[in-house]
C-alpha cells in the first residue's frame, strides 16, 4: 500500500492555514527539508506523531487497513493517541501489540526502526516490552 504521505500533509497544512515556518519549528528542520517532506512516500513516525498533533489530524489512521473492506466514514482525530499519552506504565498498565511489515530489502533499517521507537516511549513515559 502506498500512502502519499507528504503531499497529504502538504494539503492538510494548507486547509489549516498552516505555514511551513510553522512545520519547520514543530519538526525541528529547516523550512528546505518540510519542503523534501512533501515530496516523500515516507516518514519518521516521531515526524508524523507531531504534524498529527500541529495539525490535529490522526495521520496514523492512513497506515490502518479497513477492516470491511470500506474506507473509514468519519474524520480520524487524535483522541486515540493522546490516551496512549497518558497511560502510565506502573498503575495497572495497558498494553499495546502490533506487528511491523517490511520487505527483506528493508530489513537493515529494522534496528533503525526499533531504536527510534524505543527512544520515543522514553520520551513519552511508555514502556516498550
Amino acid at each position: 500500500m502506498e500512502i502519499q504521505i507528504g503531499a497529504r500533509i502538504d494539503n492538510l497544512r494548507h486547509k489549516r492555514n498552516v505555514s511551513v515556518e510553522e512545520l519547520s519549528e514543530t519538526l525541528h528542520i529547516t523550512e528546505r527539508n518540510v519542503y523534501k517532506l512533501f515530496k516523500k512516500n515516507d516518514i519518521w513516525v516521531s515526524q508524523l506523531w507531531d504534524l498529527s498533533e500541529k495539525l490535529d489530524y490522526n495521520f496514523f489512521e492512513l497506515y490502518k487497513p479497513a477492516t470491511s473492506g470500506e474506507p473509514a466514514k468519519q474524520k480520524p482525530t487524535l483522541e486515540g493517541i493522546k490516551d496512549l499519552k497518558k497511560t502510565k506504565v506502573d498503575e495497572k498498565a495497558l498494553e499495546v501489540n502490533f506487528a511491523v511489515q517490511y520487505l527483506p530489502e528493508a530489513s537493515d533499517k529494522l534496528g533503525q526502526f526499533i531504536l527510534n521507537v524505543q527512544i520515543m516511549a522514553e520520551e513519552m513515559g511508555i514502556k516498550v516490552v
